[in-house]
C-alpha cells in the first residue's frame, strides 16, 4: 500500500508540474463514462461528479487516497480518488458522493503484484452518502399511510422502486407499556395474485424485532422489483398477550398518485 501512496504522491506532482495550457473542463456527461474508462487521460481537468463505493482507503499526510467503484451495481470502474481533506472520516464499504477533476490514468500494482488501472481524479468534495441515495430510485410513491392497532401504530412513509429493487420505508410505533414483538422484515408483497417475500441487504438499516414501551423504530426493506401498478403490503406484530396484529397496506399504481 505504501507504494501506492508513492505511486500516487508522484502522478499528483507531475500533474501539477505540467504545464498550463487551455483545457476543456465541462462536465463529464453520462454519455460519456464508458469513454473516460477506456481512456482517462482524453479527459484531463473535466470535472466530474459521481457515486462511488469505497473498496480502499489509506490515509498519508493531511490526505485520502480512495479507491472506489463508480459502477456500484457491478463492481466496476475502479477510480482512484486524491482529497486533501480529513476532516470526514471515511471507510472501506462506504458509499460517497464525490466532486471532482480529472487527472488522467492511475497505473500501479496492487498488494499481489498484479497492474491495477484506473481513472485518478482530485476530489474537491466528497460527502458520504446512504445505500438508498448510492442506489437511486427511478420512481417513487409518497404515502405517508398509517394503519394503528390498539397502542401500536405502522406508518409507510414511501415505497422506491430502483432498477433491481422495491423498496418499502416503514416506522412502527409502541405507544403500549409493554415490548412489541413486529416482523415488518418478514412482511409479503402481493400484486396480481403473485406473492414476494423480502430479500435481505445488508446496506440498509434493519427493522427492529422488538420495539420497546414507548418508542419508535424505522427502516428499509427490499423486495425484488415488481411493476407500479399497485400491490398491498402486510405484516404482523404480537403484543403483550400474544395476540396476532395484522398491519396491511394498499399501495396505488404509481400513474393513480
Amino acid at each position: 500500500m505504501k507504494k501506492f501512496i508513492v505511486m500516487l504522491l508522484s502522478a499528483i506532482l507531475c500533474f501539477g508540474l505540467a504545464a498550463c495550457g487551455e483545457k476543456d473542463t465541462t462536465p463529464i456527461k453520462e454519455s460519456e463514462i464508458d469513454s473516460l474508462y477506456s481512456n482517462p487521460d482524453d479527459f484531463e481537468r473535466r470535472t466530474y461528479e459521481f457515486t462511488a463505493q469505497v473498496f480502499s482507503v489509506e490515509k498519508d499526510s493531511g490526505a485520502y487516497y480512495i479507491q472506489a467503484f463508480q459502477d456500484i451495481n457491478n463492481y466496476g470502474n475502479n477510480t482512484v480518488i486524491v482529497y486533501d481533506n480529513t476532516d470526514t472520516t471515511i471507510n472501506t464499504d462506504d458509499y460517497i458522493r464525490v466532486k471532482s477533476s480529472v487527472t488522467g490514468e492511475f497505473k500501479g500494482e496492487n498488494s499481489l503484484g498484479g497492474e491495477v488501472t484506473a481513472v485518478q481524479v482530485q476530489a474537491d468534495s466528497v460527502e458520504k452518502i446512504t445505500a438508498a441515495e448510492a442506489f437511486t430510485a427511478e420512481e417513487t410513491i409518497e404515502l405517508n399511510s398509517t394503519v394503528t392497532q390498539g397502542d401500536y401504530s405502522a406508518t409507510l412513509e414511501k415505497v422506491d422502486f430502483t432498477e433491481d429493487e422495491t423498496r418499502i420505508y416503514i416506522t412502527i410505533t409502541n405507544n403500549s407499556s409493554s415490548t412489541f414483538d413486529v416482523y415488518a422484515d418478514q412482511g409479503v408483497i402481493v400484486q396480481n395474485g403473485k406473492q414476494y417475500e423480502s430479500e435481505y441487504n445488508y446496506n440498509y438499516d434493519i427493522m427492529s424485532t422488538e420495539i420497546q414501551a414507548g418508542a419508535s423504530a424505522e427502516g428499509i426493506i427490499p423486495y425484488t422489483r415488481i411493476d407500479t401498478t399497485g400491490f398491498t403490503y402486510s405484516f404482523t406484530g404480537y403484543d403483550e398477550n400474544f395476540n396476532e396484529l395484522t398491519f396491511e397496506f394498499t399501495v396505488p399504481a404509481l400513474e393513480d398518485k
